[in-house]
């Protein structure tokens, strides 16, 4: 007993001095790691839904944070679960690509680039949520999921398959499996290429370039969805199938305690913003590729769509990547604000680091004037005013209502908390709802208005989008 006591009064300490962290950076709101990557790495199923207190490292910081009037999320990275992994894998678990194969892979000996689609799948993932929402149940603070998902398909739901082969990582070559194509056909009416329909090997049929062997089934399904009239149709489905999957979450977790969240979290970095501007395409087209049409999540109760914007590119510069000044391509792009601007509840995710880079700083020496977080150049960042440059680029181009960052292996933005507390004291003082551009000012004015009558009052902020001091 004497041990666990002090177990627990451990616990409380390092949660007490996280909210103490919390309050001066001027945060109210903490995205708490609960899930990484599947149940073997995290404990969270093991709290339980009761109000006892008990000797969960999740369920103290909860307390600490509530006691503090500090709200949180859980936050889940899903790959694969114990259970699926016990089992031999099923080929409908993968999605199937244009040639037909099922994209099988291991990652720490978990199953992964799995297909969210298949029922199995989905229920091992809606069941991750419901647990934790069980967990957290009691705790008033307690806001709800966010569920980040990564463009490259490592942690899912996605379309992409991560570490396969260059022509994989294109998000339309997979989804052509018979349980895919079947939803497909059930929910839109359209009939696919079938099986049966293909023709004897070696006859000619000139809706194939007059080839004297018509392609695999699973290539006339791509070939017949991804041309002329049939994409925008196949592209809209896939992005209602991302968003159905937010809101089944969402339904889940309200049935366990009514009025929870979902927050679906667009993982994009550097290669990402590369990729789109390699395309040179509208950033909801490029969206629109991977699933992410933003006008799908429209409408959802409860369900908020985040995207992840990187705060600056702190390691490609040391590495010598070529691209690496794509990092800030989204901050300062209207174009990447304008996809999301239309919807109800915006957020926006700040990617400030992974730990698994950060916590080699501890043994480094010591270097007069540097904090100990940023120890080398490659770990470098903005100071001061320029600290503020995110923040200030996304209240101008999207006007979010929640701004998020760090949770799990992603380090918080250590070392510009003065700037946070000047960003944050307005951002929390705004009330709730749609501020609108202002006499057409915007990324290309000396300064930007946002505007918003609510209650007969009239609200405003100005945000500055140069590097330089204004006066107006």
């Amino acid at each position: 007993i004497v041990d666990w006591c002090e177990h627990l009064r451990l616990l409380e300490d390092a949660a007490g001095h996280y909210a103490e962290y919390m309050r001066f950076a001027g945060q109210n709101l903490h995205a708490m790691g609960c899930f990484q990557y599947g149940d073997d790495n995290t404990a969270s199923q093991y709290v339980t839904g009761d109000p006892r207190i008990h000797d969960s490292s999740e369920n103290m910081l909860a307390r600490v944070l509530a006691a503090n009037d500090l709200m949180f999320y859980a936050s889940v990275e899903f790959i694969c679960t114990q259970r699926l992994g016990r089992k031999a894998p099923n080929p409908e678990w993968f999605f199937t690509d244009r040639e037909g194969k099922n994209q099988v892979s291991l990652w720490a000996n978990k199953f992964r680039n799995l297909n969210f689609l298949h029922p199995e799948v989905e229920a091992e993932m809606i069941e991750v949520a419901r647990q934790l929402a069980e967990g957290f149940k009691h705790q008033p603070n307690f806001l709800g999921i966010n569920w980040t998902t990564y463009f490259d398909g490592f942690f899912i739901p996605s379309y992409r398959s991560t570490g396969a082969p260059a022509p994989e990582l294109d998000p339309l070559e997979r989804g052509y499996g018979d349980l895919t194509i079947g939803m497909f056909e059930k929910d839109t009416g359209i009939r696919v290429p079938a099986a049966g329909d293909n023709r004897e090997p070696g006859t000619v049929n000139p809706a194939f370039g007059g080839a004297s062997r018509e392609p695999s089934i699973y290539e006339q399904r791509y070939r017949f969805l991804t041309s002329g009239k049939m994409k925008p149709k196949w592209l809209a489905w896939r992005s209602r199938k991302m968003a159905e999957f937010f809101a089944k979450v969402n339904r889940a977790i309200s049935e366990v305690r009514p009025s929870l969240e979902t927050v679906a979290g667009c993982y994009l970095n550097t290669t990402h913003m590369a990729e789109w501007k390699a395309r040179n395409i509208a950033f909801q087209d490029y969206l629109d590729q991977w699933g992410w049409n933003p006008d799908a999540f429209t409408g959802l109760d409860g369900v908020w769509l985040m995207p992840w914007l990187p705060l600056a590119g702190r390691y490609a510069p040391a590495s010598a990547a070529a691209d690496y000044a794509y990092s800030w391509q989204g901050n300062h792009d209207p174009d990447f604000y304008r996809a999301f601007a239309g919807l109800n509840r915006r957020a926006i995710m700040l990617h400030a680091g992974w730990i698994e880079v950060e916590r080699v700083a501890a043994n480094y020496p010591y270097r007069e004037g540097w904090p100990r977080p940023y120890q080398q150049t490659m770990m470098g960042q903005q100071r001061e005013e320029m600290a503020l440059e995110p923040y200030t680029q996304a209240m101008i181009g999207m006007d979010p209502q929640m701004v998020m960052m760090g949770f799990t292996d992603v380090s918080p933005y250590v070392g510009v908390e003065g700037m946070q507390r000047k960003f944050t004291r307005v951002l929390r003082r705004l009330p709730w709802g749609r501020f609108e551009p202002v006499l057409d000012t915007g990324f290309d004015s000396n300064f930007a208005i946002r505007a918003m009558h609510a209650g007969g009052d009239y609200w405003f902020y100005v945000a500055n989008p140069g590097y330089w001091p204004i006066q107006g």
